[in-house]
């Protein structure tokens, strides 16, 4: 039985350390909270309120994650404090670890070996692209050099590293964000997140997509990236743990979202072509046209199969020239696997 994936109690902290404000950003419409510093006090009393029905979270491994903001660019008392208000909850044993996430530049020894006491073992960077290019175009304010230097600084000092790609940032192409993947996989994350270059209300984004400098990917080409992004993870056996922007209430309700390929349910878009993909390659050679047939698939892999609004069934069917089509779960079978026969 493969390992239940770990339970994330996360801790938004929107804006906190930031250098600046890359082109894209505005955390407050991702996580809809406010961008005012996060104090410890709040901090306490969001995890006393995560970890008051503790049984739900039995038997699986807990992080505690610190979101948003560049983490490692706080004060080094900041960081002290930041992380002394979750110590009580460690030492009940109400979680077992810890991950923020931060920029490949804002990396300073003396704080990281603060991170590592107080039990901080996964650092998420934001690498978004490994052109050059495509950085400055984005106002990072940092190059792929500097995540290169990260990745080895971290892994030196015994850290999990992950990486949030971004695709369709300004200046970037298919070829270029998948070249970006390439440099991402030689580096050997522990984990990746695949992000969409969305147009929010108020950012610098919107200024260029208003004056016609920037045209953001569509829904379907986003797709298509990210499930070759997905498949040259997934071939490398790295982690893909996160594809899409968090739901937030103002993302779902469209409030400040001027254009761009967010989606609810990306992450499942994604997976679910990525799946589909593979079974149409795995497809027996035989001679399926005009015949009623059956697919048996593993029990959990039926929605994946399906897709989005059954999307994949009709792809698998028509790939088959099948009559009809029927799926039935199978669970003798392998996990990716499946089994195509007439009925």
């Amino acid at each position: 039985m493969p390992d239940q994936p770990p339970v994330i109690v996360p801790v938004f902290l929107p804006f906190q350390g930031c250098k600046g404000r890359c082109v894209f950003c505005d955390q407050k419409a991702i996580t809809s909270i406010d961008e005012k510093g996060v104090s410890t006090e709040t901090i306490v009393r969001f995890l006393s309120d995560a970890f008051s029905k503790t049984r739900r979270h039995e038997g699986k491994k807990v992080i505690v994650a610190f979101y948003g903001g560049t983490f490692t660019n706080n004060p080094l008392p900041v960081i002290r404090q930041i992380l002394a208000a979750t110590s009580s909850f460690r030492e009940k044993g109400l979680f077992s670890s810890i991950r923020v996430s931060t920029r490949p530049d804002s990396l300073e020894e003396e704080k990281l070996l603060l991170m590592k006491e107080y039990g901080v073992d996964t650092v998420e960077l934001g690498v978004q692209s490994m052109n050059d290019d495509v950085l400055n175009r984005a106002g990072r304010g940092h190059s792929s050099e500097h995540t290169r230097d990260a990745f080895y600084l971290l892994k030196s000092l015994g850290f999990e590293v992950g990486a949030q790609l971004m695709a369709g940032l300004p200046g970037d192409s298919p070829a270029i964000f998948m070249d970006s993947v390439e440099e991402v996989i030689a580096l050997r994350p522990s984990m990746v997140r695949l992000y969409p270059t969305v147009v929010i209300e108020g950012t610098a984004l919107a200024g260029l997509y208003a004056g016609g400098r920037y045209t953001p990917l569509g829904l379907e080409e986003t797709v298509s990236l990210c499930a070759q992004a997905l498949a040259r993870f997934e071939e490398e056996q790295i982690q893909v743990i996160r594809i899409g922007l968090a739901p937030s209430q103002e993302l779902i309700e469209g409030r400040r979202m001027i254009d761009g390929p967010w989606h609810p349910c990306l992450g499942f878009l994604v997976r679910s072509r990525h799946y589909l993909q593979k079974a149409i390659k795995s497809l027996p050679s035989s001679d399926w046209m005009g015949l009623d047939v059956r697919v048996r698939v593993p029990s959990r892999e039926i929605t994946l199969l399906r897709g989005f609004r059954n999307q994949g069934l009709s792809a698998l069917k028509a790939a088959l020239s099948a009559k009809t089509l029927t799926v039935t779960p199978d669970d003798s079978i392998a996990r990716g696997k499946l089994v195509v026969e007439p009925i």
